[in-house]
């Protein structure tokens, strides 16, 4: 089963829409799940058509973290979320089997991120011993460098 994390930094234009159909129509994906598309809940019947395949969805209220799968191959639950993250268990159909899955598109603020690590601390004694991707938008920086701009540190 292939899954796709993927911040789009935006959803609402006709040429990214585009862009991103046709990357799923190539690799054809269970279950998607898209940061920060800025999307409406208006937007979602016009989003649906374009992604065919993609016929079942999970919609933040503020555009942050959408969910879409193809419902022919995988079931989906909402488990939790927050502003932060998405937790949901997947059962896949054609192995009958369940694993967890948790979409993050982190806070660029400090304290609200270690809010989103505890809740994945949490999270994960609550899968016990099932698989699960966590996978997203961690806006962490491993390196000062990439936050040099003109010789300041950021």
């Amino acid at each position: 089963m292939e899954s796709i994390f993927w911040n789009v930094r935006g959803l609402k234009g006709a040429e990214k829409q585009l862009d991103l159909s046709s990357f799923l129509k190539t690799h054809k994906p269970s279950f998607v799940s898209l940061m920060d598309t800025k999307l409406e809940d208006f937007d979602l019947p016009l989003l649906n058509q374009k992604l065919t395949f993609l016929n079942s969805s999970f919609l933040s209220h503020d555009g942050r973290i959408d969910l879409f799968w193809n419902k022919d191959l995988v079931e989906v639950t909402v488990i939790g979320h927050s502003s932060q993250h998405v937790h949901c268990s997947v059962y896949r159909k054609s192995t009958q089997s369940m694993f967890f899955v948790t979409s993050v598109y982190a806070s660029n603020d400090y304290l609200e991120r270690r809010i989103l690590w505890s809740t994945i601390t949490s999270l994960s004694a609550a899968v016990n011993g099932h698989p699960w991707i966590v996978g997203g938008n961690f806006n962490e920086v491993r390196f000062s460098m990439k936050n040099r701009v003109v010789g300041l540190f950021m």
